[in-house]
């Protein structure tokens, strides 16, 4: 699921992340990207909800059986740590307009001064983990080599 939903017959609330073998039919296409369906019923009491692909959006639109799960920790989306696309209009604004382009330029240092901190550490863990697997590796082949020598 792609965000939390609530069923409309049992009322129960089905988290984001909850996997299901859907029926995924074709519904259209916009703009040359193909549009799907997907129809899955409720765990609790197998009513059918319907969720079809928006790619106009880039959002999923409920179509029946469901409804959008809202609690108070829901972010919008200039909240979130997601990236906002631009359409071809702001980039053109952006392009022509230097002021504007300095501001969104500056924007982007700024969060990636406060990403380096996270990227530190996610290099250090990688790190971490290349250095236990390479070890892992020598003990099999030590234990490989051990076991033909004997």
């Amino acid at each position: 699921m792609p965000f939390h939903i609530r069923c409309l017959k049992c009322l129960k609330m089905i988290a984001k992340g909850v996997r299901f073998n859907a029926i995924k039919t074709k519904a259209g296409r916009y703009l040359g990207t193909i549009i799907f369906n997907f129809a899955m019923p409720c765990p609790s009491c197998k009513n059918y909800m319907e969720i079809r692909t928006n790619p106009e959006t880039t959002e999923y639109d409920l179509i029946s059986g469901c409804v959008r799960y809202l609690t108070d920790d829901n972010k919008e989306v200039e909240e979130a740590d997601t990236v906002k696309i631009q359409n071809p209009e702001e980039g053109e604004n952006i392009n022509k307009n230097p002021f504007l382009k300095l501001e969104v330029q500056k924007l982007d240092i700024i969060k990636g001064e406060e990403m380096k901190p996270v990227i530190h550490q996610l290099i250090e863990h990688n790190v971490r983990i290349i250095i236990i697997m390479f070890i892992i590796f020598l003990m099999i082949i030590i234990f490989i080599l051990f076991i033909n020598w004997v």
